[in-house]
């Protein structure tokens, strides 16, 4: 599965990455982001367990835990599908 991380997101990561490095390291830094990475990639095989976003947020989507943080995904549309990569 191709995933596209929003611009803001990819902000956020890098953030986590350099709190999570400052307070325990580069190696506990790197395995946050890489199982944060990881679970990214089990969003398609349901690897994850995912529930949508509440209705009175406004907006359509899923939502699961990864450790201290929470992701929300949405699947890509096909429009989505034909536009360049953003992010990683």
């Amino acid at each position: 599965m191709a995933i596209r991380v929003q611009e803001a997101a990819s902000v956020r990561i890098d953030e986590i990455y350099r709190y999570t490095r400052d307070q325990w390291g580069e190696a506990q830094a790197e395995t946050y982001i890489t199982g944060l990475f990881d679970a990214f990639e089990k969003i398609e095989s349901r690897g994850v367990m995912s529930r949508p976003v509440p209705a009175e947020f406004g907006v359509e989507g899923y939502f699961f835990r990864y450790e201290r943080h929470f992701v929300y995904w949405r699947p890509r549309c096909q429009t989505d599908s034909n536009q360049s990569p953003q992010g990683q």
